[in-house]
């Protein structure tokens, strides 16, 4: 007896999940709940398309759920690692397009007005460099490159910049050792000469000559 639309639907949901959501899972769900699933889910929708390209292939149309299970399966494979699928299928995938770029060469060559043969050479080319890019693919995920962390450290400094400051000018900070002294004021020589005191302050008035033999014997008779 054939099933009716929601049970396929059902059935749908339960194959893409591959063991992720029980038969009772499913059917605790809403009808707009299943049909929103299917409708949103990559595998059925991959499938729906692939539907109209394989008749051409098979002369036939291929059972859905059949078809959604070796997707899945397919697609579980890729996720465990397993990448021979993916690899075999850019093999193949650059295989055909070298065999369009051939195609499409032999055209040009035969063509006979220069917008065909130029026509028939740009699509051939696009030919090749798919397959080229394709081939590059299939060699990164057979000997994938190497990744190498590098640390970085930024190290900021403040600065301050000041747009509307008054122009700074550069004032003279050493002197040239040829430079005569006493140009300006409080400049002199030092002539190691002493300088007398004057009376102004009578704290820093020269000190007579200490008797250091004297203090010695107060000390020694305290």
């Amino acid at each position: 007896m054939k099933k009716s639309k929601l049970e396929e639907n059902s059935t749908i949901t339960q194959v893409t999940e591959t063991g992720q959501k029980s038969e009772q899972e499913t059917i605790n769900m809403s009808d707009e709940q299943i049909l929103a699933m299917n409708a949103y889910n990559p595998i059925v929708r991959a499938i729906a398309t692939g539907q109209e390209f394989t008749k051409d292939i098979t002369d036939t149309e291929v059972d859905i759920f059949a078809s959604i299970s070796i997707l899945a399966k397919q697609i579980e494979d890729i996720k465990a690692g397993n990448l021979s699928c993916a690899e075999a299928t850019l093999a193949a995938q650059a295989d055909t397009l070298d065999l369009i770029f051939n195609s499409l060469m032999r055209k040009a060559a035969n063509s006979k007005m220069i917008n065909h043969f130029e026509m028939y050479m740009r699509l051939a080319l696009k030919a090749q460099g798919q397959c080229r890019r394709t081939y590059e693919t299939l060699a990164e995920i057979k000997n994938p490159r190497s990744m190498a962390f590098i640390k970085q450290q930024n190290i900021g400094l403040n600065q301050q910049v000041n747009n509307n400051a008054v122009p700074y000018v550069h004032e003279k900070s050493i002197k040239s050792s040829n430079e005569l002294l006493e140009a300006q004021n409080g400049e002199r020589l030092d002539t190691r000469a002493a300088g007398s005191t004057i009376g102004t302050d009578q704290e820093l008035e020269t000190v007579g000559i200490i008797d250091w033999g004297q203090n010695a014997r107060r000390q020694n008779t305290l």
